[in-house]
């Protein structure tokens, strides 16, 4: 379990906060290159997730052939969640 999760089932149990509702969402990124893509991931999601390395290599590839507009984009899902203090 991640550490804001963690927090958060902590105050659940405490009986601190009630969890009202949770829904997920998609979330997309976009970057201009494959390279962006993985220093982008690399810094910023480095405790939440990792880019095989086959994945980045086809993702370069894809980039190559496509026209001088291209993007690289990730969809995410996301998830928010309402509480209630008791």
């Amino acid at each position: 379990m991640k550490p804001p999760f963690r927090a958060m089932r902590e105050v659940e149990s405490r009986g601190w906060f009630t969890r009202e509702h949770e829904e997920e969402f998609s979330f997309f990124y976009y970057w201009d290159t494959p390279s962006e893509m993985k220093e982008f991931m690399d810094e910023e999601w480095e405790d939440f997730e990792k880019m095989e390395d086959e994945v980045y290599h086809i993702a370069q590839s894809l980039w190559s052939t496509a026209d001088a507009d291209a993007q690289v984009r990730v969809r995410v899902k996301m998830l928010i969640t309402r509480w209630r203090k008791k």
